[in-house]
């Protein structure tokens, strides 16, 4: 039995009325969430993100992980240090690690000797790693 051309609009109407309400329950759920981040300044009254908040929380985070970073041991063929000044040397065939200072300029690694000066360490094995020594500001 073969439907006629109203059943079938009746049917597309029904079908479309059905998907209508479907979209609407939708709509309301995302209205809902809208709402709920609007409560707790997510959003603005428009639905939009502030993305200014999570921008400075980003920037915040990559400031952080940068400070942490300056407390790694780096290895000195990697990168040596690219200004004088004081810094931890170890050497990784003992394990020890000592007070040092390395002259840019001269490429020259130091180390504090017992009497309390620096010895040049040309000769002998060189430091494997080395990490800033960072001394405090003076407001501190």
């Amino acid at each position: 039995m073969a439907q006629t051309e109203e059943q079938k609009q009746a049917d597309t109407i029904m079908a479309m009325a059905t998907e209508l309400v479907q979209l609407r329950s939708t709509n309301k759920k995302y209205i809902n969430v809208i709402n709920r981040c609007i409560r707790r300044n997510d959003m603005d009254k428009d639905g939009m993100v502030y993305v200014r908040k999570h921008k400075k929380a980003e920037e915040e985070i990559r400031q952080l992980q940068a400070e942490l970073a300056k407390y790694h041991w780096i290895p000195v063929e990697k990168r040596p240090p690219e200004v004088d000044g004081p810094v931890w040397l170890c050497y990784e065939d003992t394990g020890y690690t000592y007070s040092g200072y390395y002259q840019y300029k001269y490429r020259l690694w130091q180390i504090l000797d017992p009497c309390g000066g620096w010895s040049d360490i040309d000769s002998g094995t060189p430091p494997t790693h080395w990490m800033p020594i960072f001394l405090p500001d003076e407001k501190e």
